[in-house]
């Protein structure tokens, strides 16, 4: 008995409706791989968040920037570095050296450790490392996709209208020696941003796409950093290719707030809440919520 197979029309359409089904999974596919990527982006934050809070029990501080700490004598060493005994990093933590700086050549070993914490999974990436150069001594560091808010800046102030605005964030270095205690906060907690998502660095990318050259700055993104894992807030233009404008949220990764997650970005409270916040939330609403004794009171649908 002769035995019909398929013809090469019939096989077409299969291949053809194999394709389309293929074509509508796929957008399927890249949404639940986005939002998985975003959450492991809000635990991480999450965690963050908490180290904050049990650094803060302990020390009735968050860490400073700059850093002006003991043991011995006013090293550099970055905010971050202080948090590691609070993110199960404590064995990094002991081979740290306190009595020199986070870039001396003995804590290299440090600050070239990837962290998953401070790591977006959304983040497109080509190196995990920065090069740079302390004193004319080079040395290289591990970049995160997050960094402490440092406030608002004079010129964004100015570009308000309000140069005289309240500019001091929960790392403002205005109180030194010493780090914001949550209760100056003035604010309060849930209207505070503590740590914002500055991600892609040291790659420069502008409103999605990346650009030519390395960020002006590479070395903001190194998160052993002194002070350069921190954004003091500036808002671009609409183009996002200088500072001082209305775009507030996913403009440009140079000193800006910054996430590949669509349309948002990843924010963290000084309360430890995670919020994400829209790319079309006003400058104005940035800056109140990127200082601490404003004054301001923001609702959730205005980020």
């Amino acid at each position: 008995m002769r035995r019909r197979g398929f013809t090469l029309i019939e096989l077409l359409v299969v291949i053809a409706i194999i394709a389309i089904l293929i074509g509508l999974l796929l957008p399927a596919v890249q949404k639940v791989r986005e939002a998985a990527a975003r959450t492991r982006c809000q635990n991480n934050m999450k965690q963050i968040g908490l180290a904050v809070h049990g650094y803060e029990g302990v020390n009735r501080e968050v860490p400073t920037l700059g850093t002006y700490r003991p043991p011995t004598r006013m090293d550099k060493h970055g905010w971050f570095l202080f948090l590691l005994p609070y993110l199960e990093q404590t064995a990094l933590a002991a081979q740290y050296r306190w009595d020199l700086d986070y870039s001396d050549p003995v804590n290299q070993s440090v600050i070239k450790t990837q962290l998953k914490v401070v790591q977006c999974p959304s983040t497109p990436r080509e190196t995990w490392l920065v090069s740079a150069a302390e004193a004319g001594v080079p040395y290289e560091a591990a970049v995160g996709d997050y960094a402490a808010c440092n406030g608002v800046s004079k010129d964004l102030a100015t570009y308000l209208g309000n140069p005289t605005m309240s500019r001091g964030g929960m790392f403002f270095g205005e109180i030194t020696p010493r780090g914001v205690r949550f209760g100056e906060v003035t604010d309060g907690l849930s209207q505070s941003f503590l740590v914002l998502e500055h991600a892609g660095m040291p790659e420069w990318y502008v409103h999605g796409a990346k650009q030519a050259t390395l960020a002006p700055t590479p070395v903001r993104a190194a998160w052993g950093h002194q002070y350069q894992f921190s954004l003091l807030l500036r808002g671009h233009s609409a183009d996002g290719l200088t500072y001082y404008g209305p775009c507030a949220v996913n403009c440009s990764n140079d000193l800006g707030i910054y996430a590949f997650h669509t349309g948002t970005a990843v924010a963290l409270f000084a309360d430890g809440s995670v919020q994400a916040v829209r790319k079309g939330m006003r400058v104005e609403v940035m800056a109140a919520l990127a200082t601490t004794s404003g004054g301001e009171v923001i609702s959730p649908n205005d980020y």
